[in-house]
């Protein structure tokens, strides 16, 4: 299990590092597919029988909002103007309630909607991130390297220092001190990394800490909140795609739920230079 962690692990970031260095279609091709794993998954959990239209109509809203705006978008996404896209799939999938008769309900609903609008909107977010006009591709790599490291310091801050639980009803392996642990890593890890890079991103790092704290706090929050799911539904992991990690939502949990974060911070303290 450890090996297959290790191997999964490397493979998968180095893969991901690779599309972040080519940019464009390449970096635009592996979100988009990040996203559909990822929505299959949310439908996997539902443990309901599959409906075509409801997987159709949420993946065809979720990849709308992910790629609005980006150089993906016009085309058939300009025919969706402001609350029209959530709007329309909306109405489909309310009417779908009445014609399916009631075997899509509410409840079914609300979990698909919300749903692909989580994994929509939060990778759209990672997308801007890395195409930032003002150097996207170092600002997503210091985003990464907070998510990273915050990761790996809770781990090890965490097993080593033990006490009180952060969350034990949700998760129970988690620690206040590998919480806070995992904040101080990521801080030591991006401030050198903004130093060393300096030329490049021309901020200061007080910038850099917000930024750091911002993603570090809300990429925890937000695999809390993936573990607060999986327990509602009855299932270990999101899915089994990737040997030794589970599902695709289980490694990317905290990067989608701190990308919006991140990004408003980053433009946010860019004006204040």
């Amino acid at each position: 299990m450890l090996l297959a962690r290790t191997v999964t692990g490397f493979l998968g970031a180095a893969l991901l590092l690779a599309c972040v260095v080519l940019g464009h279609w390449y970096f635009l091709l592996f979100v988009g597919l990040i996203f559909l794993a990822g929505h299959g998954e949310f439908m996997s959990m539902r443990k309901q029988k599959r409906d075509v239209v409801s997987l159709t109509v949420t993946a065809l809203f979720g990849l709308i909002l992910l790629f609005w705006n980006t150089s993906f978008g016009g085309g058939v996404w300009s025919a969706f103007h402001g609350l029209d896209a959530l709007l329309w799939p909306l109405l489909i999938l309310l009417a779908w309630t009445v014609f399916s008769n009631n075997r899509y309900t509410y409840e079914h609903l609300a979990f698909d909607f919300c749903s692909a609008l989580f994994l929509g909107l939060g990778l759209h977010y990672v997308l801007l991130i890395r195409f930032l006009p003002f150097n996207g591709f170092y600002w997503f790599l210091l985003f990464l390297l907070g998510i990273w490291a915050t990761d790996i310091g809770a781990y090890f801050v965490g097993r080593w220092i033990g006490g009180p639980k952060l969350c034990p009803g949700i998760s129970p392996n988690k620690t206040i001190s590998g919480a806070i642990g995992g904040l101080l890593v990521a801080l030591a890890f991006t401030l050198c990394y903004s130093w060393l890079l300096y030329t490049e991103l021309r901020t200061h790092w007080i910038a850099i800490a917000l930024i750091t704290v911002g993603t570090s706090m809300f990429g925890q929050l937000g695999d809390l909140v993936e573990s607060a799911l999986k327990r509602t539904m009855g299932v270990k992991d999101s899915g089994t795609l990737l040997p030794g990690h589970g599902g695709i939502l289980d490694r990317f949990d905290s990067l989608i739920f701190a990308a919006p974060v991140a990004y408003h911070l980053i433009v946010w303290t860019s004006q204040m230079r």
